[in-house]
């Protein structure tokens, strides 16, 4: 049976809902806390995963550059190889024409 409805049954039974949507509510802190430690901790994981890939990456280029600038090296280094032999060359055979040309005695050197 109900009892009467008095100011101290009022104020008990206030008490107990305060009680009640204090415990739902400390609850869903306890749930929602709980949801971010578990996406905070994912998003940890995906941003190490992220630089771990950021660092392989960054390995990958260098080592794709280090080769370029050998071959770029080995490159201009035949380049001008072969553009001081082809000048050499060129030196060579005017030379020859000069001296078909212009035919000189040369002398030794030690009967000058």
């Amino acid at each position: 049976m109900i009892g009467e409805l008095t100011a101290e049954n009022t104020t008990t039974a206030l008490a107990l809902g305060s009680l009640f949507a204090t415990a739902l509510t400390i609850g869903w802190f306890r749930s929602a806390l709980a949801q971010l430690k578990t996406s905070n901790a994912e998003l940890r994981s995906e941003v190490v995963d992220i630089e771990r890939r950021a660092d392989a990456d960054r390995a990958e280029c260098d080592k794709r550059l280090a080769i370029m600038d050998a071959q770029v090296t080995a490159m201009t280094t035949e380049f001008g190889t072969r553009i001081a032999a082809s000048i050499a060359d060129e030196w060579s055979k005017r030379r020859a024409r000069d001296e078909q040309r212009h035919p000189t005695q040369r002398q030794p050197k030690g009967n000058q």
